[in-house]
């Protein structure tokens, strides 16, 4: 009995420990390294110097207040769906977890996508709550514009991961966090911030992380229920 409860708690541990790391580093290091390199390498090609860097910091900062309103809901489909996805993977019902998924992607684009333009055509507004500074508002405002449009493809992504957390797939989706919201953007805004020379490398990485973390679940989310079929 002890060996079987010891069993089943690290087999816990082994499906939980992926799943901790791509919520960590999904949420903590991916952006904060993404907005902190970005403005280090604008600081260290000297167009981002003195208050500029500081303005673009906060600009960031501000945004990331707005975009919280649509991240929670956005990351509460794939929570959601984790746990309904290993149930009916479990009892091997193929077609309700097909469902699932095509109920969660339409909830995108019913509550998201028209949340995230009502948000990008208020945010001249909404960002002056928190701030009056002209510099900090314009960072702020171009951020919003250049990436909460492309938010539903963020929220759908987090229903892929979800998905193929549920499948048993943990280790994939950290791995994929990891590889476009870490690395990707980090190498991006080390490319391009030298030859742009604005903070709108730093919003493409945003953008451009979206379509490629989606390019990598569809096929996964795809192979991993096939065998189910």
């Amino acid at each position: 009995m002890h060996i079987k409860r010891f069993f089943f708690s690290l087999l816990g541990m082994v499906l939980a420990l992926p799943a901790a790391a791509q919520y960590n580093s999904g949420n903590f290091v991916a952006n904060e390294a993404s907005i902190y390199w970005g403005v280090r390498m604008g600081v260290n090609s000297t167009w981002l110097a003195g208050d500029m860097g500081s303005r673009a910091m906060a600009g960031m900062t501000l945004y990331a207040k707005l975009e919280g309103c649509l991240y929670l809901p956005a990351f509460a489909y794939g929570i959601a769906l984790t746990g309904f996805v290993g149930q009916n993977y479990g009892a091997g019902h193929t077609e309700r977890i097909r469902e699932a998924v095509r109920i969660s992607i339409r909830l995108c684009w019913v509550i998201v996508f028209p949340l995230s333009l009502a948000i990008t055509a208020l945010a001249p507004v909404l960002l002056r709550l928190f701030s009056r500074e002209p510099g900090i508002l314009q960072n702020a405002r171009e951020a919003v514009q250049f990436n909460l449009p492309f938010y539903v493809v963020y929220a759908m992504n987090q229903v892929w991961l979800g998905a193929i957390k549920g499948l048993g797939k943990t280790a994939y989706p950290m791995l994929c966090t990891l590889l476009c919201y870490a690395l990707f953007r980090v190498i991006w805004c080390a490319l391009l911030i030298p030859v742009l020379r604005s903070m709108i490398a730093v919003y493409l990485s945003y953008d451009v992380s979206f379509f490629l973390m989606l390019a990598l679940l569809l096929p996964m989310y795809r192979r991993s229920l096939r065998p189910l079929a």
